[in-house]
């Protein structure tokens, strides 16, 4: 029997445990096949690991080194992952996302299993379209977009870019638009929510009617006249390794309307809201609906409903590009 000393934190008292030998001749099969050392210090085990810098660490804490072990592995899986040329690319440049909401349809039980398996292909690189085919059938195959003849049938073209699926594109925007309109609705009551308008200087007590610049018509805005407020809210389903610059982009857009609501005595703010069309979920989604009075539990409910409904749209698009190439 070989003894193992347990610390119980509540009664402040250590507890010696026997365990069978064959346990620990399995605990040290183990160790041995993982590269670690198991040495005995005391009346107690203590771990021993050297990552590939070279620097050994010791713990004698259990839970400690199941923490420390996690990850390191954690980080050597990323790093395999992210030097992959293509299918590392989403890990590698799909920043600013917040993965724990990101990665919800694998634990969502309602998705269908041919959306999971779509999706996975989609961040993995591994949809079959022509840029793919191409290099494993370049005598069958061109890089050409079969159905508007780009140069290049990549994911981001058929999910974002194909002139043929404008439709679908906007179609799966709006659907994410009105639900977050609904909900902002309903928690700003006594607030106008105007909802894909053009948005005039009458409507903040000016006599003029236009704005000299493009760009007024966002998503979503919140005028709040009590408080003389304004949230700009804008929503867009960028291709997920682009949603770094989408962020910047659609704040900028923004700017100039921003700037001429404050100059009418205004307090306001501008929210972009990012879902990628292959579900990515931007790290500041929650927090641009926590600034519309929209509570933090219902706020992760609903970034997990649009990355699914963000999903389930560009998994339209690729099924109608398929009846398409078959037609």
């Amino acid at each position: 029997m070989c003894g193992y000393s347990v610390v119980n934190e509540k009664l402040n008292k250590t507890t010696k445990v026997n365990w069978p030998k064959s346990f620990w001749v399995h605990v040290f099969e183990m160790c041995q096949r993982e590269g670690l050392c198991l040495r005995m210090r005391a009346d107690s085990y203590v771990f021993e690991t050297a990552p590939d810098d070279g620097i050994s660490f010791i713990l004698e804490s259990p839970s400690g080194f199941k923490s420390f072990y996690r990850d390191l592995n954690h980080c050597k899986q990323l790093d395999y992952w992210t030097n992959l040329h293509s299918q590392g690319r989403y890990i590698r440049e799909a920043q600013d996302v917040d993965h724990s909401l990101s990665m919800h349809f694998l634990n969502n039980h309602n998705i269908d299993d041919k959306i999971r398996n779509f999706i996975l292909k989609c961040r993995l690189q591994l949809l079959p379209c022509n840029s793919l085919l191409s290099l494993y059938y370049p005598d069958v195959h061109t890089k050409r977009c079969s159905n508007c003849n780009h140069p290049s049938e990549t994911v981001s073209h058929i999910l974002n870019g194909c002139g043929i699926f404008t439709r679908m594109y906007s179609d799966r925007h709006n659907r994410i638009v009105n639900m977050i309109s609904n909900k902002i609705s309903s928690k700003n009551l006594n607030c106008q929510v105007v909802t894909d308008k053009i948005i005039k200087p009458t409507m903040f007590g000016s006599d003029v009617e236009m704005f000299d610049f493009t760009h007024t018509r966002p998503d979503i805005v919140t005028i709040d006249n009590s408080s003389r407020s304004v949230i700009i809210t804008e929503v867009a389903i960028p291709y997920d390794c682009f949603i770094n610059q989408c962020f910047t982009t659609k704040y900028e857009k923004y700017t100039p309307l921003a700037n001429a609501i404050a100059s009418l005595g205004y307090n306001v703010q501008t929210v972009v809201l990012l879902i990628g069309s292959m579900g990515s979920v931007h790290n500041r989604f929650i927090s641009g609906l926590r600034k519309n009075k929209i509570e933090k539990y219902e706020a992760k409910y609903l970034a997990k409903y649009c990355s699914i409904s963000s999903m389930i749209g560009s998994f339209r698009i690729w099924k109608k590009r398929c009846q398409l190439l078959d037609a």
